[in-house]
């Protein structure tokens, strides 16, 4: 079974939020900045490294 793993707009929803962090908040270190999740979360955090796989951890 083939199924494409697609960033849910819910996930598309918190790399904005977190970009937005990023950005009002320049003290963040962009280097140490991580998506994690578990269960449905864990979900979420694999299809938002599609958009951002610099941060899955």
């Amino acid at each position: 079974m083939d199924v494409a793993l697609k960033p849910s707009a819910d996930a598309k929803l918190a790399v904005k939020v977190l970009e937005k962090v990023m950005k009002d908040y320049p003290e963040v270190d962009t280097k140490r900045v991580y998506i994690t999740g578990l269960a449905q979360g864990g979900f979420s955090q694999a299809s938002s490294s599609i958009d951002r796989p610099c941060c899955a951890a």
